[in-house]
């Protein structure tokens, strides 16, 4: 019975060890931490893993590549060490940046106004989805050619800076609606601003301009013009065609008198023109009052010769002075012929006023020279100098008289013929007589007579050449 036991014994053990073996070599898992890295090959493993889950980490929280507006804002920013923009310049997004308007991450609003900014960069011109930018109130001297990349641009204020020019790569904006110049130094503004053909508001009033562009005629959308507080001594008559015009600005210049057609935007109750209260309208009875009463200013004595009445705002009580009504106009007079004589010494710049005149008589005074104005009186058919006898110049813009038909400047002390008479194709009489210092006549005033049949008198002993 024992023996029986033992054998049984011995049986069961070896069947328990048989089955664990067996159970080993099917792949039964043991944890890891269990078995003997005898090779040391764990460790590399590990090691690897370890890397592995590094490189998720650092991928998961990595920061994002910077846009092309950050950098160029960042430029902006570097470029005035000075600015008080007060950006963070570790947001690369931009969400958090004063004055910066995003949409779909781009840049479409920027106001960096009174921030002591002194450069626009280059790079400025990156921001291709830009509407509106506000630069106003620093101290901006100069405007980079990119500005015309921003093709999208709407707004653009520059106001109180102190830039002197501005590049005609501006004329690109086509569809700026609104651009603000004033208050800085400009004195010409490019012609190319006249491809804005969606302008409605162009501020350039406190600058140093001289003169406006007649292209300006093209800005046909443009409602609000300001130009006050300039150097401007004229405007061009192109102005007059801006039809949309609601509001013009001139105050405060030089201006003395507006061309007829820029008048007649407020005579139409279509603009409201603002000037100083002693501009007048060229091509009207107040212009040649102004002339004639210039006339009185720049040559003492004449106005006791004359005795005109400078209350008589009509005119018609001087002597020497004839008016009458425009053709094809019942409201509209104008001073047709001038005949004065003795006293004169001066005929003033403001002579050229006289717009519709077609007879003048300046003969027996003491005129020594004449100014080249005369030659805008382009509807002059009679002219009388002669017997002054300190007259010793004529200009050539006396060429522009094309409609002259009689030109009397005999008895005076000429030194010289101006080739333009030339040009003065329906002379009928031209009357040299009486100026001893003339030796020769122009060839082009001698072939008036045989070309044009002009009858010329001719000064003794001139040739001509």
């Amino acid at each position: 019975m024992k023996s029986y036991v033992y054998y049984l014994t011995i049986f069961l053990l070896f069947g328990f060890l048989f089955t664990v073996s067996c159970n080993n070599d099917d792949g039964v898992l043991i944890p890891e931490n269990e078995v003997e890295d005898t090779d040391g090959t764990n460790d590399v493993d590990n090691a690897d893993s370890g890397d592995d889950n590094d490189t998720d980490e650092n991928s998961d929280d990595s920061e994002p590549e910077p846009s092309n507006d950050y950098l160029a804002l960042k430029a902006l920013y570097d470029a005035n060490p000075d600015n008080t923009l007060g950006w963070d310049m570790t947001d690369f997004s931009m969400k958090s940046w004063g004055g910066v308007v995003l949409k779909d991450d781009r840049v479409t609003h920027l106001d960096a106004s009174a921030k002591k900014i002194g450069n626009i960069v280059a790079e400025i011109g990156q921001l291709d989805q830009l509407l509106v930018l506000k630069l106003s109130e620093n101290v901006i001297e100069e405007i980079p050619l990119e500005i015309g990349n921003l093709a999208n641009l709407t707004e653009l204020h520059l106001l109180e800076n102190i830039i002197k020019e501005i590049p005609p790569q501006m004329g690109n904006l086509k569809n700026l609606v609104s651009l603000y110049l004033g208050g800085n130094q400009i004195t010409n503004l490019p012609l190319e601003l006249g491809n804005l053909e969606h302008l409605k508001i162009l501020e350039v009033s406190a600058n140093s301009l001289v003169e406006i562009p007649i292209k300006f005629e093209l800005l046909s959308n443009l409602k609000e013009l300001f130009l006050s507080s300039n150097e401007l001594q004229a405007v061009p008559e192109e102005l007059g065609k801006l039809k949309s015009l609601e509001k013009l600005n001139l105050s405060n210049n030089d201006i003395v008198a507006l061309p007829y057609a820029v008048c007649q935007l407020e005579l139409s109750q279509q603009t409201e023109i603002t000037k100083d209260p002693d501009v007048f309208c060229e091509d009207t009875i107040e212009a040649d009052y102004y002339a004639l009463i210039s006339l009185l200013d720049t040559n003492p004595g004449l106005e006791d010769e004359l005795n005109w009445d400078r209350n008589d705002l009509t005119m018609e009580s001087w002597s020497g002075v004839v008016i009458s009504p425009l053709p094809n106009s019942v409201e509209r007079v104008e001073v047709i012929e001038v005949y004065i004589a003795l006293k004169l010494n001066v005929i003033p710049k403001e002579i050229r006023f006289l717009s519709q005149l077609r007879y003048l008589s300046f003969h027996t005074s003491s005129l020594h020279t004449i100014d080249s104005e005369i030659g805008q009186l382009t509807g002059l058919e009679n002219l009388f100098l002669q017997y002054n006898n300190l007259l010793k110049t004529i200009p050539q813009e006396i060429g522009n008289l094309i409609n002259l038909k009689n030109l009397f400047l005999n008895a005076n002390e000429l030194l010289e013929i101006p080739e333009a008479i030339g040009h003065l194709v329906n002379l009928e009489i031209l009357d040299l007589e009486g100026n001893p210092d003339i030796m020769t006549i122009p060839q082009s005033v001698c072939d008036l007579e045989k070309n044009y049949g002009t009858q010329i008198t001719y000064p003794d002993n001139a040739t001509c050449q």
